[in-house]
């Protein structure tokens, strides 16, 4: 068996111009949880970040992490991550909401 040939130069393919790099694991899109949701969601995003769930509240990101570590607002444990249904949250402040008389 022989080596590479001495003299002979390979090269890559280059990449092509229409191609985006994609985001990796620690790119996160920032949407505002008050905008509409996308197209083909029956109007709902469905699944909100505790970051989206702290800005749509109102509220500081560590009270988010506290009340869920506390079971206090309604999640979902994805393996090592935590998501918020959407509907669920605004469920949980009507429940919440106090009607004074």
């Amino acid at each position: 068996m022989s080596g590479p040939q001495k003299g002979v130069q390979i090269e890559a393919p280059m990449p092509s111009k229409h191609l985006e790099p994609m985001p990796n694991a620690s790119q996160h899109i920032h949407r505002d949880p008050l905008d509409p949701p996308p197209p083909g969601t029956n109007g709902v995003r469905e699944l909100l970040a505790a970051e989206e769930v702290a800005q749509l509240l109102g509220m500081s990101l560590d009270w988010v992490y506290a009340q869920t570590r506390k079971g206090r607002i309604p999640h979902i444990r994805l393996g090592r991550s935590v998501r918020y249904r959407r509907q669920a949250i605004f469920d949980w402040l009507e429940k919440k909401e106090q009607h004074i008389v």
